[in-house]
């Protein structure tokens, strides 16, 4: 028997300014940090790639579908740090375990070629600070935007 997902969904698209650090890898003192288990969502497409035109909003679609049921309730955020996306962001479940989130390239940005990597966050807290994390969250999507 399915069981259904227990989740109220709450998606943000947030975009912030920052800027880089360093690498995921480790904790600063040479000791690798365990990774945690993310095999139980697929993210299609794993690395979306998006052609806008300048002064135009693009719209594209990321699907994330579970192979678990998770029982809690929890929310979602989408954050782009780069700026590369607008915060005018939608998601539609398709199923109990699988939503599709559309999002919008940036009008702003002038011709060239942009990347990204989106930060899928699902939290049992607040996903803008995540501090009760579901298991495997985040996960990172890269995004390459062409703007002609």
């Amino acid at each position: 028997m399915s069981k259904t997902l227990a989740g109220s969904l709450c998606l943000l698209a947030l975009t912030a300014c920052g800027g880089g650090g360093g690498d995921d890898s480790g904790n600063g003192a040479g000791t690798p940090v365990a990774q945690p288990n993310q095999s139980w969502l697929a993210i299609t497409p794993a690395a979306p790639s998006v052609s806008a035109s300048v002064g135009q909003s693009q719209s594209f679609s990321i699907t994330a579908t579970s192979s678990k049921v998770i029982e809690r309730v929890f929310n979602i955020a989408i954050i782009d740090t780069q700026g590369v996306v607008t915060t005018d962001t939608r998601v539609v479940a398709n199923s109990s375990m699988s939503y599709t989130a559309t999002l919008r390239t940036s009008p702003t940005l002038k011709a060239g070629e942009y990347s990204s990597n989106l930060e899928l966050r699902l939290c049992y807290d607040d996903p803008t600070v995540c501090r009760s994390p579901v298991d495997g969250s985040p996960w990172k999507i890269p995004l390459k935007v062409t703007v002609k």
